[in-house]
């Protein structure tokens, strides 16, 4: 059941609205003694496609419904991005200080200061992104093109963009690690799993031959990357070596999306069967299990204390996580 929403008009089809969230089937608890603490943030006509958590503790997500909204701690809605042009926005990325960079259609990345609540600038040359990010430090921007081209901009823009190929198809996972080392991370369902130093950007990388990976992320600190396969298994990797240092089960069935917590050592995990997974980020034990609404978790992110949760009947989850 959809409720009446008021809007008012602002500037760069971006506008203010006032919504009630639609109903939806409640999240359980699977396999837990103590529950834990889930509410549901918001929703979005259909799936959603992915969520990113900005320092403040706003929500971002994105929809099926070709949507971007704006989610404050509480569950308002603050804001919402409409581009008619656009095609949803199958990837979100955050950075600590407030921008976030999005997927418009055809014309590259938009860069949209989420403080200000306004476009900052819109970087060109990356053909029709499928996915995107941008350094925790908001210092760098990168998009993957259909194709499986990577393009990586400086951000404030100035120098010109460095384009490279390290996959040979589509690439299904992309982020980076912000600081002296930054770090471009990216898998691609030619089952590489690719390093590039943004200071010399080089491409490192390792096969997972028939593994299918099909998600990736960064430790907060870049030394480490996990990876997530068709088959449900985590596994994780020294970025400096390559080398493996561990393949955990997570999941029955499709690893769609994973994300580190703050301090590294645990890891939040979606899947197609319709859980979202806290794991252990060295032993890889199971730590928490949640049995999410729909027929498969589509998104995850972590927020301090909680991990942001989307899934494909619309609803953006807060689940709050053990300590």
């Amino acid at each position: 059941m959809t409720s009446a929403r008021r809007r008012l008009a602002l500037p760069a089809g971006l506008l203010l609205a006032a919504c009630a969230s639609e109903r939806r089937a409640p999240p359980t608890v699977d396999d837990v003694a103590a529950p834990p603490a889930v509410e549901r943030v918001g929703t979005h006509e259909g799936g959603v496609l992915a969520v990113a958590a900005l320092a403040d503790g706003r929500v971002l997500s994105s929809g099926a419904d070709g949507l971007v909204r704006l989610w404050d701690d509480g569950g308002a809605e603050l804001a919402r991005l409409e581009m008619p042009d656009a095609s949803p926005a199958t990837s979100l990325a955050a950075a600590g200080d407030g921008l976030v960079a999005l997927l418009p259609a055809a014309s590259g990345v938009l860069v949209w200061d989420a403080a200000a609540r306004a476009e900052s600038t819109r970087l060109a040359g990356a053909g029709t992104p499928s996915r995107v990010a941008i350094a925790p430090d908001g210092r760098a921007a990168a998009a993957a093109a259909a194709d499986g081209e990577l393009t990586i901009w400086p951000l404030p823009e100035g120098a010109p963009p460095v384009r490279l190929r390290p996959h040979a198809g589509r690439v299904v996972g992309l982020a980076i690690a912000g600081g002296a080392t930054a770090t471009l991370l990216s898998a691609g369902d030619d089952d590489r799993l690719c390093a590039t130093p943004l200071a010399e950007p080089r491409p490192r990388c390792v096969e997972a031959p028939g593994e299918g990976v099909s998600a990736v992320a960064f430790s907060p600190d870049g030394r480490r990357a996990a990876s997530g396969n068709r088959v449900g298994e985590v596994r994780l990797w020294d970025v400096a070596s390559g080398a493996a240092l561990g393949t955990f089960d997570a999941h029955d069935g499709e690893v769609t999306a994973l994300a580190f917590t703050a301090d590294g050592t645990r890891l939040v995990t979606g899947g197609a069967d319709r859980r979202a997974t806290l794991l252990d980020a060295t032993t890889g034990r199971v730590l928490r299990r949640l049995l999410a609404p729909g027929s498969y978790v589509s998104a995850v992110a972590v927020t301090g204390t909680a991990a942001l949760v989307g899934t494909d009947d619309g609803s953006v989850l807060r689940w709050t996580l053990p300590r």
